[in-house]
């Protein structure tokens, strides 16, 4: 009964922000956000549920759509992928095994954890609000050289409606191969919130709004890694204290340490592929049952997401990959195993082009007369 119930109050909750992605997108799409920490029957709360599905997506839009792909990223296409991955979310829930995974209340950490990811956006954020186009700009390209590389990424994919960037002779863009899932998510974030027809210049503010969002969201991963190794560690007399404790410290650092020079250098990409490796690796290997249960989809949704990040960074899961094959091995039939390292060997195998083209001697040398079109 307690299944069925909670099957239809998370069935309207769904429903309820379809019509808003339509009608209000913006309140649809912080709704959908919200949802992703609820609807799907993984993790052990709501911030783990949520990380575990901000892979699980990442993953998901590497692969539907790839670089230089046809699939046009437009306000149709956006709002429908976002539909569809919370109907798939909620669709899990039909699994009877699954069905009851209970929504318990917010705790203190994850209030804390929220209140670092608000404060660390909002901090971030303030220092661009209300300034003219000119001071954004400067702002960004003074502060780090690779906010050009990134910004060109993400207009280029947002005014070409694809990622696929025709150039004026028609040839090739020269960074059509550079990983780029960060901003094919940006935009289709834009998209689905409801923006239409901004002008390239236009769109300074939203790559910072995205960059701000994804830089906070990375830094509360890490924080809530901290958070939950200290519970536990320090046994169940202290876990609470302990967890406490280190999301506090934790996210003082990353407010007043060193990790905001990522931001301002412009290496989004790279932090969110070193958020990605350092929560897939330690959900899949802090525990024999934790890899069984999670590790299976987790790390093979992690190299895709990771490829199509930072590629040679993906070496970084190598080592709980191994720890889940050995658990899986250990405690499951020998098919899980080899069906969960099949999975990992698709996704290398299945961008090993993308990786070929990436480094290749043709993709080295940069025409500096190829201009995109405006």
């Amino acid at each position: 009964m307690k299944a069925n119930r909670l099957l239809i109050i998370l069935s309207g909750l769904t429903a309820v922000t379809i019509a808003l992605i339509f009608l209000v997108p913006v309140v649809g799409f912080i709704a959908t956000i919200v949802l992703l920490s609820i609807i799907p029957p993984w993790g052990r709360g709501r911030i783990e549920r949520f990380i575990i599905s901000s892979i699980v997506i990442m993953a998901l839009i590497a692969v539907i759509y790839p670089r230089a792909s046809s699939i046009p990223i437009d306000s149709v296409t956006a709002r429908v992928t976002v539909i569809g991955i919370l109907l798939g979310a909620l669709s899990l829930r039909l699994i009877p095994r699954l069905r009851y995974m209970p929504v318990s209340a917010p705790t203190l950490v994850e209030l804390m954890l929220i209140g670092l990811f608000i404060g660390t956006a909002g901090w971030i954020l303030g220092s661009y609000f209300g300034r003219s186009d000119y001071e954004m700009l400067s702002g960004l390209y003074f502060s780090g050289w690779d906010n050009q590389g990134h910004f060109t990424t993400f207009a280029n994919t947002y005014m070409q409606q694809s990622s696929a960037w025709t150039t004026i002779d028609g040839s090739e863009a020269w960074n059509q191969w550079y990983p780029s899932l960060h901003s094919t998510l940006w935009v289709l974030s834009e998209r689905a919130a409801g923006s239409a027809n901004l002008s390239r210049i236009g769109l300074l503010w939203p790559f910072i709004i995205w960059s701000a969002v994804t830089f906070a969201m990375c830094m509360m991963f890490f924080t809530w890694i901290a958070g939950d190794l200290a519970r536990r560690v320090s046994g169940k007399k202290y876990a609470k204290q302990a967890s406490v404790l280190a999301v506090f410290a934790t996210g003082v650092f990353t407010l007043l340490g060193s990790p905001a020079l990522f931001f301002n250098a412009g290496f989004i990409n790279f932090v969110l592929a070193v958020s990605v490796i350092s929560t897939a690796s330690y959900i899949s290997a802090r525990s024999m049952r934790s890899a069984v249960t999670y590790g299976w989809f987790v790390i093979p949704a992690a190299t895709v997401a990771v490829i199509n990040l930072w590629t040679p960074m993906v070496i970084g899961l190598i080592p709980a990959g191994v720890v889940v094959l050995i658990a899986m091995w250990t405690l499951k039939p020998r098919g899980l195993c080899c069906g969960s390292l099949e999975l990992s060997s698709l996704g290398l195998f299945w961008h090993f082009n993308r990786f070929a083209q990436l480094f290749g001697p043709d993709q080295v040398r940069v025409n500096s007369v190829q201009r995109l079109v405006q």
